[in-house]
């Protein structure tokens, strides 16, 4: 057994879901490399691989119960199909060079928090490119990205530049071998960063984490050839039947993107109860929610290929009949037609055939089945949203959907964090919901703006205070507005303003 101090390296990091439970204790059985962490608590790393290391896709690498993946199987025929379609001809328009000029310096100002050149990244790698979320043994929520170069030369020089740039930030390195494999954590000391950056590599591989010990568990689960190691989510049968669905015959050259919704439930429970699992009552809430029957979603992208711009798939994998919270999503055809606050001249409109009062009359039914008829009423339903008496379920009664969507193509990078688009949902009467909207005013020391008899409320949102890594992006103003007949809401209150007020410029 091998011991060795690892500098303390921790942080929360708002990924996916936006926070990490707190570190626990992983065991496994000798031998073994042991460490510390920020802590004391020794961390174990089991040593006990026998095969020698084979470069595997990110599926092989994850769990079974990942959480979620995105993945491009081939970026450089992905790149190629770009070129051939009507996005790589938009890159290369000189009129859109400004806009395009402008994304690529968003995504460059993120290697500052993240400690990866994401655009390099991007342009350098040939095979896979692909990042998953999961649990590791401790139960806490990690990140794991595999990256596939043209060669091992490629990718020696790529770690070279990332360690010249973690060394230039005076980053500390701490330096573990399983199986004569290096893995390297590099703890960062930027408070705006991710605070570990952990990478392993093999051949023309490269294999990254947010965390040490996510990195073995992932190594020796790619690396080895044991049942319980190779619980992996390439054998999960549902993944199989997803991906055999969006990602047909043997062609890597698409975007896959994958999420297990119950694991993903789960976790998000798990998180806010402090990295406990959730109790018998919780999970009978889940069970009745619906969302063990969504087996798995997952959808795929391809450019520029056999004659067509491009062609997208979405699949939904769910056992039948519907039951629980899923009902509401269960909605009869309508005709569609634009409400009128949505402008002649607008660029792109939809309409989704749902509603916020289904909804609450769907979990009506749900709670009352497991808990007893009335139930609901007596606690959800009754729950007060205004400092008088309107209750939650009054609120769900006055919107009755369906949503309309209203938005506007992005014109420069900083488009994209204040995105032209509006939200709405029809209501019955609006007194209720602007008795809300000055409410919230109030309490936030805001003016209500009016236009005519529509009134509105700007909220201001920091994204860079509660992500790490993010603080480079602007400070976000949302808009709400209740007219006559629809609550709207939008994440560019300017745009929403525009709208009512007849100048969207």
């Amino acid at each position: 057994m091998i011991k060795m101090k690892v500098s303390p390296f921790r942080k929360t990091l708002a990924v996916w879901l936006g926070c990490v439970p707190l570190v626990g204790l992983m065991a496994m059985s000798p031998p073994s490399l042991l460490a510390q962490d920020v802590s004391g608590n020794d961390i174990t790393i089991d040593n006990d691989v026998e095969a020698p290391p084979v470069v595997e896709d990110v599926s092989n690498y994850l769990p079974a119960d990942a959480l979620g993946l995105v993945r491009f199987g081939d970026v450089a025929a992905f790149r190629e199909g770009w070129k051939n379609s009507s996005f790589g001809a938009q890159i290369d328009d000189p009129a859109l060079k400004d806009f395009f000029d402008g994304v690529l310096g968003q995504l460059d100002t993120l290697k500052t928090g993240l400690g990866v050149d994401v655009v390099e990244l991007i342009q350098q790698v040939d095979g896979e490119l692909s990042i998953g979320l999961m649990k590791n043994s401790a139960g806490e929520l990690s990140v794991v990205a595999v990256s596939h170069f043209a060669d091992e030369t490629a990718a020696e020089a790529w770690i070279e530049e990332l360690t010249a740039r973690l060394q230039a930030e005076q980053a500390t390195e701490t330096t573990v071998e399983i199986n004569s494999t290096p893995l390297h954590s590099w703890k960062r000391t930027n408070p705006d960063a991710v605070s570990n950056l952990s990478y392993f590599v093999l051949d023309n591989q490269v294999v990254f984490s947010d965390d040490l010990q996510t990195l073995a568990e992932t190594y020796r689960r790619g690396t080895t050839d044991t049942a319980t190691d190779k619980a992996t989510l390439s054998t999960n049968e549902n993944y199989q039947h997803v991906m055999s669905r969006i990602a047909p015959g043997t062609s890597d050259s698409g975007f896959n993107w994958y999420v297990n919704p119950r694991e993903m439930l789960r976790t998000a429970v798990s998180i806010n109860l402090g990295g406990n699992e959730p109790p018998p009552q919780m999970e009978e809430m889940i069970g009745a929610i619906g969302v063990d029957q969504v087996k798995g979603i997952g959808g795929t992208q391809y450019l520029g290929e056999a004659g067509l711009d491009s062609v997208s798939t979405t699949y939904g994998y769910v056992d039948t009949p519907v039951k629980g919270f899923l009902k509401a999503l269960t909605m009869p055809a309508t005709q569609q037609a634009p409400p009128q606050w949505v402008k002649e001249d607008v660029s792109l409109y939809s309409q989704m055939n749902w509603s916020v009062d289904r909804l609450v009359d769907t979990m009506r039914e749900v709670v009352d089945q497991q808990r007893g008829e009335g139930t609901f009423d007596k606690s959800l339903g009754s729950l007060k949203i205004t400092s008088g008496d309107a209750t939650l379920s009054e609120l769900a009664s006055v919107i009755n959907g369906p949503m309309h969507v209203a938005a506007e193509i992005p014109q420069s990078a900083s488009e994209l964090f204040r995105q032209k688009a509006i939200f709405g949902f029809e209501i019955r009467e609006p007194a209720l919901i602007r008795d809300m909207l000055q409410e919230a005013a109030a309490n936030r020391d805001e003016a209500v703006e009016k236009f005519g008899t529509t009134e509105m409320l700007r909220v201001r949102m920091d994204l860079g205070e509660a992500l790490p890594g993010l603080n480079v992006l602007p400070q976000m103003e949302l808009g709400i507005a209740v007219t006559d007949e629809a609550v709207l809401f939008s994440p560019n209150a300017d745009y929403l303003a525009g709208t009512l007020g007849g100048d969207r410029a």
